[in-house]
């Protein structure tokens, strides 16, 4: 959900000092302006997507480099075409700071979130379209370095 609101009516509570200074800059950059507005967007907390050793991170890259190694396609495209895919699972669209969806010059859809920017759930989601792309293709991933499954 996003806000606009006058300055002087939004009150925030924190004790993070650093945060509140800045809340204060900014407060008081919205009133020296002629508008004195500012835009707030209020939304659940994500939790952040795993890295590391038998992370979801590195399930999807190295998922998708067994689909190209495969396929014989470059690691990008093969990783767009997943998140594509995902997308009717409910992965993220790329949205500008705005709120407004960032669509592809190319092929003028809705351009998938980049996976730097996903909760937990949504690599999920990308990691079950990966799976489904394989088994499509009739490929078995390995899920472990050492080849294991």
């Amino acid at each position: 959900m996003k806000l606009t609101l006058p300055a002087m009516d939004i009150q925030i509570t924190t004790r993070d000092k650093t945060k509140y200074l800045e809340w204060i800059q900014l407060q008081n950059k919205a009133l020296a302006s002629k508008a004195g507005y500012l835009s707030i967007d209020i939304t659940l907390p994500k939790r952040p997507r795993t890295t590391g050793e038998r992370s979801q991170n590195r399930a999807i890259n190295g998922y998708i480099q067994q689909i190209c190694e495969y396929t014989g396609n470059e690691f990008n495209d093969v990783k767009m075409y997943c998140k594509n895919r995902a997308m009717k699972r409910g992965y993220p669209w790329m949205m500008t700071s705005e709120g407004e969806v960032i669509y592809s010059l190319q092929t003028g859809e809705p351009m998938p979130e980049s996976e730097t920017k996903i909760s937990v759930e949504q690599a999920s989601m990308l990691i079950e379209e990966i799976v489904q792309l394989a088994s499509e293709l009739n490929f078995r991933l390995k899920e472990h370095e050492d080849g294991t499954e």
